[in-house]
C-alpha cells in the first residue's frame, strides 16, 4: 500500500471533488481525500504515479507531485493575444468607418452627430466582446467547471448589460430587453460550453439577466444625471469584460503544458464584430427614438 500527495491548485469547491473521484476510478486506488490544494490517494505498488497525473490533467486540473508555484498572468501574455489586439485594432476602424457609411445611406448628417456616442460605444462593445469570446477560441484545452462557469458569467453578463443598455438609451426598453438578452444568452453559451452544461446555464442565465438589466439601468436613469453615469457604467462594464482575459490566462492557460494555439482568422474575427454591430446599427436606425436621444 502506498500513499500518494498529489498538488492540485485548481481545487475550489465541492464540485471538483466529485470530478477527481470520478476520474481517479482506477483499478488499485483504496481511498482518496481533498485537503486544501491536495489530494491525498491511497493505492496499491501497482498503481503507477504517471496514471494519476493523467487522470487529473484529463479533467483540466493542473497536477504534480511538487507544489506548483504560480506565476504572474502577464507573464503568459504571447502571440494569440498579440494576434487578437491587431484584430481588434483593425476591426475598430473597420466597424467605425462602415458606421457612418451605413449611416448617410439611410439617415444624414444631423443623425450622425446626434448618435455619435453611440456609435462610437456600439463599436468599442461589439469589438470587445468578441475579442474575449475569440482569446477563449484561441486555445484548446479541458477547462474546468468552476473557471467555464465563471467565463460563461461574464461573457454573458457583461455582453448582455452593454448591448441592451445602448439599445435601451437610444429606443426602447423592450428592443434593448429582447435583442440584450439574446446577445447575452447567446454569448453566455458560446463561452460556458467549453466546461460543458454547468457552464452553458451559468452563462445564459447571466446572459439573460444582464440583457434585461442593460435596458433597464438605461431608461431608468434617463430622467436623472444620465450622462453623469455614462462613462461610469462603460468604464467598469468594459473593465468587467476585460477581466474575462486575465481569468482565462490564469486558470486555463497558465503553468498548462499541452495547451494548444488555434489562431484565429482577421476575417472571421471581422465577420463576427459586423454581424454584431450592424444588428445595433439598425436597430438604432429603423427602431423608435429613445428619451435619452428626444
Amino acid at each position: 500500500m502506498s500513499e500518494t500527495e498529489i498538488y492540485v491548485p485548481d481545487l475550489e469547491c465541492e464540485s471538483c471533488e466529485k470530478v477527481l473521484r470520478k476520474a481517479l476510478n482506477i483499478k488499485g486506488i483504496n481511498n482518496i481525500s481533498f485537503k486544501s490544494d491536495k489530494v491525498l490517494i491511497s493505492h496499491d505498488e501497482s498503481v503507477a504515479l504517471s496514471s494519476l497525473l493523467s487522470a487529473i490533467k484529463m479533467k483540466g486540473y493542473k497536477a504534480s507531485l511538487e507544489p506548483i508555484k504560480k506565476t504572474k498572468w502577464h507573464s503568459h501574455v504571447g502571440d494569440m493575444e498579440r494576434l487578437l489586439l491587431r484584430h481588434v485594432a483593425i476591426s475598430f476602424i473597420v466597424l467605425l468607418i462602415l458606421e457612418g457609411i451605413v449611416a448617410f445611406i439611410f439617415k444624414d448628417a444631423e443623425w450622425l452627430k446626434k448618435y455619435a456616442i453611440w456609435l462610437l460605444l456600439n463599436a468599442v462593445v461589439s469589438v470587445s466582446i468578441v475579442a474575449e469570446l475569440f482569446h477563449l477560441r484561441s486555445y484548446r484545452t479541458t477547462v474546468t467547471q468552476m473557471s467555464g462557469m465563471m467565463l460563461g458569467m461574464i461573457l454573458g453578463m457583461q455582453s448582455g448589460m452593454m448591448i441592451g443598455f445602448i439599445i435601451g438609451a437610444t429606443t426602447n426598453f423592450f428592443l434593448g430587453a429582447l435583442i440584450g438578452s439574446i446577445v447575452g444568452v447567446l454569448f453566455g453559451f458560446l463561452a460556458g460550453s467549453c466546461c460543458g452544461s454547468m457552464g452553458v446555464v451559468q452563462g445564459m442565465m447571466s446572459g439573460f439577466m444582464g440583457g434585461t438589466m442593460g435596458p433597464m439601468i438605461s431608461v431608468m436613469m434617463a430622467a436623472n444625471g444620465f450622462w453623469i453615469f455614462l462613462p461610469w457604467f462603460f468604464i467598469a462594464n468594459l473593465g468587467m469584460l476585460w477581466v474575462f482575459s486575465v481569468l482565462l490566462i490564469e486558470n486555463v492557460v497558465a503553468d498548462r503544458p499541452g495547451v494548444e494555439k488555434s489562431p484565429i482568422s482577421l476575417l472571421t474575427f471581422l465577420s463576427y464584430t459586423l454581424v454584431l454591430s450592424l444588428v445595433v446599427l439598425f436597430t438604432m436606425i429603423f427602431g423608435p427614438t429613445g428619451s435619452v436621444i428626444s
